[in-house]
């Protein structure tokens, strides 16, 4: 009882298939009646081509690159915006009542029957390959479908081309006002290191070479003044030893206690010589205390010569040290000339380091501003040029190839499908009517279904024998049923259900299984 039985189910389809063809045929009628009521609509299509531009990249490179397909979406986009569509609308008097709906509604509808889609895809063609795209509108009359088809494209055209030219001349104006700002930055920078060099002229890096080698020279003219004033002051002071000597103001040499103890230490060497070798450090220790005394007292003589003034000293002699004199004075004011040179220098040569440091940095800054100046001048000379390219429509651009006209032939609604479908709905109508049927009566038709009832399994079930003489009225009513039914539509169901009698309501014997022992009763 578990198992579907296949055959049962196949006898009842074909005992209810003319309840099934009565539905399927109103299906069918009311289908056909909708789908000739409906009304007409026409498709027109304007197709537009995205052009190649006529310059090359190499000749013209455009400094707004647009993707095609992202230019396609934002003009769809704009086209079908609320405004848009309403003043599309009312400019081509697509609603005459239009006082009767209110605007979202016209702007849903207008939205619904416009479309705009690539008829080449860039994964089909490639991107080198022309990409045509169409507009297209749906309305009751084709004359206006294709009026609103051809504005929609005129629209885009038009937007198109000022967008592109908006594109451009926005590019421009913003890669001007850089080159500008860049101009100024440059000029800045440039203003920067003059006022660092003029304020640091004596500490630039590209003098250090020779500030060091006038450093150098300046440190051996310092030795030579040094020792020309040294010779100067020994010949003023021979001069004067040599007046003093020949004049016999001088001293004698040996009336001094420094010569006295000269002369002995000079005998005591002699007598040590006698006994200890030249290395002995007795005699080391003699000669050091001798030359030690000698230079003390020939200092002594000298300041005594140079501070003598003697009286009565000769013209030429005087001459000779005056000009001594002045050639020591120039040679001083030389050197003080030479040592704050030098400090200078010092101090230039040790800010230089620090200086080059600055300096870099801002050559650095110029050279940075520089490279962005020249790139912003040649990106200013390209929008130049794509601006003009713009302005004379010579890059890529959308044409107009094939312009909407007035369809022929409806483009929908399908009233096959219609038709079709409204079958369809009325065979799977009567197909839900005899399932809520028979779940509603429960009529039996197997022994299964005498079990079910009478909770038993029965004996014997004998179904009902007709006479021959009997008139088959059954059969009659099931085969006019198809007739009435389409003759008086829904109406035929009650007697649809008349001619379909279960099979407890005809005479014959039934025996259930009774309890054990029992004798069944027979039912009629």
């Amino acid at each position: 009882m578990g198992q579907i039985d296949l055959q049962f189910y196949t006898w009842m389809f074909f005992r209810r298939l003319p309840f099934f063809i009565v539905m399927t045929v109103i299906g069918g009628v009311i289908g056909v009646i909708v789908a000739l009521s409906l009304t007409p609509t026409y498709m027109a299509v304007a197709k537009i081509l995205i052009e190649s531009p006529r310059l090359s990249s190499d000749v013209a490179r455009s400094v707004v690159p647009t993707d095609t397909m992202e230019q396609l979406q934002v003009m769809e986009q704009r086209l079908t915006t609320r405004d848009s569509l309403l003043s599309m609308a009312r400019s081509l008097d697509i609603y005459p009542d239009v006082m009767a709906l209110n605007e979202s509604s016209i702007a849903a509808d207008m939205r619904s029957r416009t479309s705009l889609q690539p008829l080449y895809s860039n994964s089909q063609w490639g991107r080198s390959g022309a990409l045509i795209f169409a507009v297209s509108f749906e309305a009751s009359n084709p004359v206006l479908a294709a009026r609103v088809a051809n504005a929609y494209a005129a629209k885009i055209l038009e937007g198109d081309a000022k967008l592109r030219k908006e594109r451009a001349t926005d590019a421009l104006e913003f890669i001007r006002q850089d080159v500008d700002r860049l101009s100024t930055d440059l000029s800045n920078a440039e203003a920067r290191i003059s006022t660092f060099t003029n304020d640091h002229r004596d500490a630039l890096p590209d003098s250090l070479e020779f500030r060091r080698a006038q450093l150098a020279s300046q440190q051996e003219r310092l030795l030579q003044i040094q020792r020309e004033a040294e010779s100067l002051r020994n010949r003023r002071l021979t001069l004067k030893q040599i007046y003093a000597h020949s004049s016999g103001s001088g001293v004698d040499g040996l009336t001094t206690p420094e010569d006295q103890m000269i002369a002995d230490l000079r005998r005591a060497l002699t007598e040590q010589r006698a006994i200890f070798a030249e290395d002995s450090p007795n005699i080391i220790a003699l000669r050091q205390r001798i030359q030690s005394l000698e230079a003390e007292a020939q200092a002594n003589r000298s300041a005594a010569a140079q501070d003598a003034d003697p009286v009565g000293m000769p013209a030429e002699l005087q001459l000779q040290l005056v000009d001594i004199d002045n050639q020591l004075k120039f040679l001083a004011t030389e050197k003080d000339s030479i040592t704050r040179s030098l400090a200078d220098l010092d101090r230039t040569i040790s800010a230089t380091v620090e200086n080059e440091t600055e300096l870099k940095r801002l050559q650095r800054d110029y050279e940075t501003i520089q490279s962005q100046y020249n790139d912003a001048q040649t990106r200013l000379a390209d929008a130049t040029v794509g601006a003009r390219i713009a302005q004379q429509s010579i890059g890529e651009k959308l044409t107009l190839i094939e312009p909407a006209v007035a369809p022929d032939r409806p483009y929908g609604p399908r009233r096959r499908y219609v038709a079709a479908g409204g079958a369809a709905g009325g065979f799977f109508l009567g197909l839900a009517v005899v399932l809520l049927l028979e779940f509603w009566r429960a009529a039996i038709y197997r022994p299964t279904d005498i079990g079910r009832v009478f909770k038993g399994e029965p004996l014997v079930a004998v179904p009902y024998i007709r006479s021959p003489t009997e008139p088959p009225r059954r059969k009659l009513a099931a085969g006019l049923l198809p007739a009435v039914a389409v003759l008086i539509g829904l109406q035929g169901l009650p007697l649809a259900e008349r001619a379909d009698t279960p099979v407890h309501d005809t005479p014959g014997q039934v025996i259930p299984v009774a309890q054990q022992g029992a004798v069944g009763t027979a039912v009629e």
